[in-house]
C-alpha cells in the first residue's frame, strides 16, 4: 500500500508519499511514531470502537488496590502546595493517552488509577 499526498502551492503542484511509521512507547508512557518498513493496513465497510478492556475505577477496586493508589498519589504531592501538577488540557490529553494504554493492555490497574489519581490531586 502507497499513500500519497497532493497539494497545489500557487500553479506548482506538488506530491509527496507517506512514510510508514510504528507507534512506540518511550520512557513509561511518551508515545513516538517511529519509521517502519512496510505500511499496513485494514479495511472495515463500517467501524465502531470497543474497548477491550473496560477502565477500572477506584470505587470498585479492591482495598488493597485503594490503598497503593492513595498512598501513591499522597507520596508524589509536594507539602505546602495547593495549585494543581497539570493544566486542565494536559489533564484531558494525559488521561485520554492512560485510557488507550490501559485499554491496550499495557497497564496495570495500580499503575493506571494512580496516575489518573496523580492528574486529580492537587501537588
Amino acid at each position: 500500500l502507497t499513500v500519497t499526498g497532493t497539494v497545489k502551492l500557487g500553479d506548482e503542484p506538488m506530491v509527496r508519499a507517506a512514510v510508514p511509521a510504528e507507534d512506540r512507547m518511550q520512557a513509561f508512557l511518551w508515545r513516538h511514531l517511529v519509521p517502519a518498513q512496510e505500511l499496513k493496513a485494514v479495511a472495515y465497510s463500517s467501524y465502531s470502537y470497543t474497548p477491550t478492556r473496560p477502565l477500572p475505577t477506584l470505587a470498585n477496586a479492591p482495598v488493597d488496590l485503594k490503598t497503593i493508589v492513595a498512598k501513591d498519589a499522597s507520596s508524589s504531592s509536594v507539602a505546602g502546595t495547593s495549585k494543581g501538577k497539570f493544566t486542565k488540557s494536559q489533564v484531558a490529553g494525559r488521561i485520554r493517552q492512560l485510557q488507550r494504554l490501559y485499554e491496550e493492555g499495557l497497564l496495570t490497574d495500580s499503575f493506571y488509577l494512580g496516575k489518573v489519581a496523580e492528574c486529580e490531586t492537587p501537588q
